[in-house]
């Protein structure tokens, strides 16, 4: 009864904490595209994301804030989910170990539930409408490890694991994928206690679990306002689920970055993530569980070092901006979490008799504590994405036709015309290159825009649509690539550029672009 009270009165903190500090609004990232998705049941960037896009259209239902405080719900949900299913499995670990005491076991895997949510790129991401995908992924994870090592128990659970391990690759399938070796090496210790027709059984689960990704093929055939691609046949959706789009990019990644990115992950989890260097109590923590848990303590460090070392190898930041694979890291940093929890535990049930137990609940609340201080994101008070948008709607004219690149200025622009309805045309130069999307340009702004001539070059897609809509209200707003455009057809008009053809030529300076990135010059030195 003691374990119970002290397990719910930790969970209505946790989610006191978390719902205090969620984000009002969307985030400058790709949470107002994730939010365009979940609102019109759309079809989210590669590798299209349908799970998180079905259950966060139930989140839409909500009647509570604005669509995107609901797709910022989705993600503080999940990611207290997926804590909560860190104390179960690490209960079940204790168990294993054959550590009886009920509050010792309730206090380990407090302790890791309270190291995940309180870790800084988790509870980042658990606040924000995109982190939604990733809570959803880190709970999917831990949930399927549970079943996992519960498959001894009943094999019902074996049923249990496949399904969820098949859906779970509609979400983030990138992330669940690589710790499939983890996943064979514990199915092949329990190969004895598992028959050829429960085998079967289960990859028809795993099958069915991930039909849910049939959602991009049904959804496509119903022409959604907006969906990244046109998934008619086999090969569309090869495109999509692959990432064929990016493959560019990640073709140039070399030895040198997965290096790179390892070091600064080590980094990033020492100084950073975890307060105190208590990140580094993943490694004794591993050796502890191994040692008295082969087979759980081999699948869980291999899960985490799996995960690590696939995105170290395939993500490629542009130089000095490492910093952005961090979001497909929570979920490693989940393993982390129960691993050090473990760590803690082993440590303190050196120590005889009863003492034990609060010896290991006070050191986690040390550390859980740590976390809390240092590394909330102040989220409730950021507005630097919704402002950024609204200044975008009082700098354009109604049916104004938007040039727009960027995250910032790609996702205020779906954002204001698919959600807020504004009577304005978002167009994305880069992506014209596609026939999808020009086709889906067509179907939902036809009358108010003139296609350009097919071109894959941008500029001249740039240069197409400005002498094709003559009379037309353009604006451009970029990533601030002077070559993409003529700086001569372009005059400051509030937070845009108006492209007025004939005029002088207009000198830009550097100083002005940064400006209008709002991040250029003062996201590095302001709170919020």
């Amino acid at each position: 009864m003691r374990s119970k009270i002290v397990l719910t009165l930790s969970f209505l903190v946790f989610a006191a904490v978390y719902i205090s500090t969620i984000s009002p609004s969307f985030n400058s990232d790709d949470s107002p595209e994730t939010t365009v998705a979940f609102h019109t049941l759309g079809i989210q960037h590669p590798p299209g994301y349908p799970l998180s896009t079905l259950i966060g259209k139930i989140f839409q239902h909500i009647p509570l804030g604005s669509p995107a405080f609901r797709a910022n719900l989705m993600a503080v949900f999940f990611n207290l989910l997926a804590a909560f299913f860190a104390v179960l499995l690490v209960m079940l670990l204790v168990k294993r170990a054959g550590i009886k005491d009920g509050f010792t076991a309730t206090a380990a895997g407090i302790c890791a539930a309270a190291f995940y949510l309180f870790n800084g790129t988790a509870w980042l991401q658990g606040v924000i409408g995109k982190g939604a995908i990733y809570a959803l992924n880190s709970f999917m994870l831990v949930f399927c490890l549970w079943a996992l090592f519960k498959i001894s128990e009943n094999k019902k659970y074996l049923y249990l694991f496949a399904f969820v391990y098949g859906l779970s690759m509609g979400n983030h399938w990138t992330s669940m994928i690589v710790i499939a070796p983890a996943v064979i090496y514990y199915l092949f210790t329990e190969r004895k206690n598992i028959s050829p027709t429960e085998f079967a059984g289960s990859c028809l689960f795993l099958f069915l679990g991930a039909g849910v990704y049939l959602y991009v093929a049904i959804r496509s055939a119903g022409n959604p306002v907006y969906a990244w691609g046109d998934i008619r046949t086999i090969n569309d959706f090869i495109w999509l689920i692959t990432r064929a789009q990016y493959s560019g990019v990640e073709g140039t990644h070399t030895l040198k970055d997965t290096f790179n990115l390892l070091g600064y992950y080590v980094k990033n989890l020492s100084f950073f993530e975890f307060p105190l260097l208590s990140g580094l109590l993943f490694l004794p923590g591993a050796w502890f569980l191994i040692k008295r848990s082969k087979r759980e303590g081999v699948t869980l460090a291999a899960s985490m070092l799996l995960i690590v070392v696939s995105v170290a190898h395939f993500a490629t930041p542009p130089p000095k901006t490492e910093w952005l694979i961090k979001p497909y890291l929570v979920s490693a940093n989940m393993l982390a979490a129960i691993l050090m929890a473990y760590c803690l535990l082993a440590v303190s049930h050196m120590i005889k008799g009863k003492a034990a137990a609060y010896v290991l609940a006070g050191a986690g609340a040390v550390l859980a504590l740590a976390g809390l201080l240092m590394n909330n994101p102040g989220s409730a008070r950021y507005y630097i994405g919704y402002d950024y948008a609204k200044n975008i709607e009082k700098s354009l004219k109604e049916g104004t036709i938007f040039m727009c690149e960027g995250d910032m200025n790609v996702g205020a622009a779906l954002h204001l015309a698919l959600v807020d309805r504004k009577k304005i045309v978002p167009f994305m130069p880069v992506v014209c290159t596609y026939k999808w999307y020009r086709e889906q340009v067509r179907r939902n702004y036809g009358q108010f825009i003139t296609l350009p001539p097919e071109s894959p070059r941008v500029p001249e897609v740039i240069a197409g649509l400005i002498s094709s809509n003559a009379g037309r209200p353009l604006y451009y707003s970029n990533v601030f690539n002077m070559q993409m455009v003529d700086t001569s057809l372009l005059k400051p008009e509030g937070i845009v550029m108006r492209v007025a053809p004939g005029g002088s030529p207009y000198v830009i300076s550097d100083m002005q672009f940064n400006m209008y990135s709002y991040r250029g010059l003062i996201g590095d030195k302001v709170k919020h």
